[in-house]
């Protein structure tokens, strides 16, 4: 089973997103803790991971480029949601080694 590795802080996004994608077939593994997502990500080694930010600052901009230089995870797409952010922010995730950046609401 593949796994989908997803990080935030809205419960009702990670878990409509658990329930949504495990009806197709995606093992989901939910870290509430940005902190924990390097260690998580070594753990479970997931085949995507998704980051839901709550902004897109400097904290979410360093979390973003240490998780693209895992060595594991240099490779894995990495999806980026975000409610507020400008488009110098935008540049500056996918600069991070974002895969895809998505504006909230989706």
């Amino acid at each position: 089973m593949k796994t989908i590795l997803i990080t935030g802080d809205d419960a009702s996004l990670l878990l409509s997103l658990r329930h949504n994608l495990s009806e197709f077939g995606y093992k989901v593994v939910i870290v509430r803790n940005y902190n924990s997502l390097p260690a998580a990500i070594s753990d479970h080694k997931p085949e995507c991971v998704l980051m839901d930010l709550p902004t897109l600052d400097k904290t979410s901009i360093r979390l973003c480029s240490r998780v693209r230089r895992m060595p594991y995870a240099s490779q894995l797409p990495l999806v980026v949601t975000s409610q507020r952010a400008s488009a110098e922010q935008v540049a500056d995730i996918f600069d991070a080694g974002a895969d895809i950046f998505m504006a909230k609401p989706i």
